[in-house]
């Protein structure tokens, strides 16, 4: 058998409110305060001025810093690119001294990993510089030397400018090449020569190598500039920057650079981006970045100045036009304010009547139309509540074991709460929680409740749904709004061990822990399918084993001082037979 559907309970005005609420809320929506009417005319042209100007001085300001700061940026990039260049030098310079190394090809030939490494860890190594890469391959391209050791790395065969050396190619520009590889570590540039026997066959090469990020710390300009590496397609090779568009690159030509801007590390750069050559090809794009956050900050000052000087003009501005429209607006505006509580449903809300005019008049009105409005929202309210009420006691009716259960429980409530001091506002909503408590039972199955016996797992599943059903049913209807949190949670425990949400100690509410006591009171002290009711004092017993786990200790000894009345509440409900006389002639158990 499915679970019954439950929807929730919805409590609609009359129509003749519902038109009048609707027209209010309709007014507040649109209406613009007449403060602003008179002030707005006067802070939009002051606003306007002050765009204007701001925007005019910032950018004459802007232009004269601007071109001496792109000229600059002109001077560095020139200069990197040389020194780009003669670094390139040096590189083939120390690449022709390792491939001079005598009995490296002896070695190579020979396969002779130990060889190779008393040739290059001692006196050729010392005189490189200590970041520098060399690789030593065979003719199949395997690396037979690594220093620094890199065992990952497989054969270098397949790369473009490798494999030229490897099969002895010679061009314009000799029999060295160039190669950029991804490694583990970064981007690598590798110049590579061959290693020729002495029939000047070609054996293997060497490849000495330098990290993109070394060659740019070795050539970045004075100060805080930095040079940004691009490949061919315009992907950073430095993952701190973005890639250059389409656009930048076809922009670039031999004698054209172009200058964009860039964000690395958190601060701003101006970049001046021209090819990346090396051994007369382009490799990609070389970045010469000058920091811009000085030159930013300059006019951002500048504009903060001018925005300040026209701001005091429109503080002034707003001041007294303010004035001007506070002492006109007042009056209207706190009657839309009321306008928009009562839209709201906040019905009791009343407005001063103010001074003896047009608009003291429209407040008085105002006043009486709330008034009956909320004198029959609270009737429809009574009625809906009444309607509900009748619902939980039919749902009770559903078994006969829990008959008039949710009127017991809210006397037994009544009784706690007013040895514990509740304030009337909760009072009331503790009430109400106790009569509706249960009501999500009307979407647990009758053969669930009704079982002869204990529930198992899906049976219990189900019957512990029961206070989400009951909450999500009436959650919608804003007068029980502060009932809710007993409907939903007065199967929680004070250790946390309860249902649906697991809450604990004081983050339930007073008023619920309470209902939490009378509601087990009532079950412990009714039959059941499955048992008969205990006595008073037995039931008792067993709520005041459960306090500081199941139970509020606080409530417990509430129920211990309030006992004999509580009492005397059973035996004029119907449940004479569970209450020992002596119970009544005592204060407290």
């Amino acid at each position: 058998m499915s679970q019954p559907r439950v929807d929730a309970i919805s409590f609609t005005p009359s129509a003749h409110i519902s038109a009048t609420l609707s027209e209010l809320q309709r007014y507040a929506a649109w209406r613009r305060p007449l403060r602003q009417q008179i002030i707005l005319p006067f802070l939009l042209l002051l606003v306007f001025v002050a765009v204007v100007g701001v925007a005019a001085l910032t950018y004459q300001a802007s232009s004269v810093g601007m071109a001496g700061f792109d000229q600059g940026l002109v001077r560095e990039s020139v200069q990197a690119n040389d020194r780009l260049a003669t670094l390139e030098a040096a590189r083939l310079n120390d690449l022709r001294a390792l491939a001079a190394t005598p009995g490296l090809a002896t070695a190579v030939e020979a396969n002779d990993g130990g060889r190779l490494s008393a040739l290059f860890v001692t006196d050729t190594r010392t005189a490189l510089e200590a970041h520098l890469l060399i690789r030593i391959l065979d003719q199949q391209g395997e690396p037979l030397l690594s220093i620094p050791e890199d065992k990952g790395r497989g054969t270098y065969d397949r790369l473009p400018g490798i494999t030229q050396v490897l099969t002895g190619a010679i061009d314009g520009r000799g029999d060295k090449y160039l190669a950029v590889v991804r490694e583990r570590s970064g981007q690598v540039v590798y110049w590579s020569a061959p290693i020729r026997d002495p029939h000047r066959q070609v054996v293997g090469a060497v490849l000495l190598g330098e990290s993109i990020s070394d060659i740019a710390a070795e050539l970045r300009p004075a100060g805080s500039g930095r040079l940004f590496f691009y490949g061919l397609t315009g992907q950073s090779l430095d993952a701190s920057i973005p890639a250059l568009s389409a656009g930048v690159r076809k922009s670039i030509t031999a004698d054209r650079l172009m200058r964009v801007s860039a964000t690395a590390s958190g601060h701003a750069y101006a970049l001046a981006v021209t090819d990346w050559m090396m051994r007369g090809e382009r490799f990609g794009y070389l970045g010469v970045g000058l920091p811009a956050d000085g030159v930013v900050d300059n006019a951002f000052r500048l504009r903060l100045f001018l925005l300040a000087v026209f701001l005091g003009m429109a503080v002034l501005v707003l001041v007294l036009g303010g004035l001007l429209a506070r002492r006109i607006s007042l009056p209207l505006e706190r009657l839309v304010s009321s306008i928009k509580t009562a839209a709201a449903g906040d019905l009791s809300h009343t407005v001063p009547p103010g001074h003896a005019d047009e608009i003291a008049y429209l407040t008085s009105s105002f006043n009486t139309m709330t008034a009956r409005l909320e004198e029959k929202t609270r009737a429809l309210e009574m009625t809906s509540f009444a309607s509900i009420e009748a619902l939980a006691r039919a749902i009770d009716a559903r078994d006969p074991y829990t008959y008039g259960h949710s009127a017991r429980v809210a006397r037994l409530s009544a009784e706690l709460a007013d040895e514990m001091g509740l304030p009337t506002d909760q009072l009331i909503a503790l009430s109400r929680a106790s009569l509706l408590h249960d009501i999500g039972k009307i979407g647990v199955e009758d053969r669930v409740l009704r079982k002869p016996g204990p529930l198992d797992k899906r049976e219990m599943a189900a019957m512990r749904e029961h206070p989400v059903i009951g909450y999500e049913m009436l959650r919608g209807l804003h007068f029980l709004e502060s009932s809710l949190e007993g409907v939903r949670h007065h199967h929680e425990h004070w250790d946390g061990g309860g249902y649906p949400d697991g809450v604990r100690g004081e983050d339930i509410p007073l008023a619920v822990r309470i209902l939490t006591v009378a509601d087990a009171l009532d079950a412990l002290t009714s039959d059941r399918p499955y048992r008969i009711a205990m006595s008073f004092l037995d039931a008792v017993r067993r709520i005041e084993a459960g306090a500081g786990n199941q139970f509020d200790p606080a409530v417990i000894r509430a129920l211990r001082s309030r006992s004999a009345a509580i009492a005397a509440v059973l035996l004029v409900m119907e449940k004479a037979r569970v209450v020992a006389l002596e119970v009544l002639k005592e204060p407290a158990v």
